[in-house]
């Protein structure tokens, strides 16, 4: 269902490999997690490689302005209560820092359900946004693919040249009941 990498030198993926994880996330859809750190920046990191290709961040020090919508899923259940949950807000609101007026952002805190926070808008003015990521409060179980249906819902209608969903979350989720 998902790959994670995690600090990664790029001479450890071979251009095999990473072709096939770019087809992964692309084609197929699947999840891809990434932990950037000191191996992942600069002439020697994954610039203009596959893997930057399938993430919603490059890895060059300038980038052209271009359009994009973007979705933060901010799980708010009961077990990202405390300081889990401020950190989640901290790296929406340094999210929304990189931002620029004319891309659009949409966030969406999630439980059991989806609440939408903020419309997909153009970002503008960023202290609305600012206030309502603010304003979460931690409750309920986990249900993340609700959120990720309200995701894309959100950019079903979107003509962007680039479309992210980030998904902020401590991982942890309601059992399944047993059949």
């Amino acid at each position: 269902d998902a790959v994670v990498l995690s600090d990664l030198a790029p001479e450890r993926i071979d251009a095999r490999t990473a072709a096939s994880l770019e087809a992964f996330v692309r084609d197929a859809g699947g999840g891809l997690v990434f932990t950037a750190g000191e191996n992942t920046y600069g002439k020697d990191g994954f610039a203009g490689s596959a893997i930057e290709r399938v993430l919603p961040v490059t890895f060059e020090a300038r980038r052209k302005k271009r359009e994009l919508d973007l979705v933060l899923l901010i799980d708010r259940s009961h077990s990202m209560r405390g300081r889990k949950l401020e950190l989640a807000k901290s790296a929406a609101l340094g999210t929304l820092d990189l931002l620029q007026p004319e891309h659009r952002l949409g966030v969406v805190a999630f439980d059991s359900k989806p609440h939408p926070i903020v419309p997909l808008d153009p970002v503008g003015n960023k202290r609305r946004a600012e206030d309502l990521i603010l304003s979460m409060t931690a409750s309920g179980q986990t249900n993340v693919y609700n959120a990720l249906l309200q995701a894309r819902s959100m950019l079903a209608g979107s003509k962007a040249q680039t479309r992210h969903v980030i998904l902020l979350s401590d991982g942890v989720t309601a059992s399944a009941p047993l059949s």
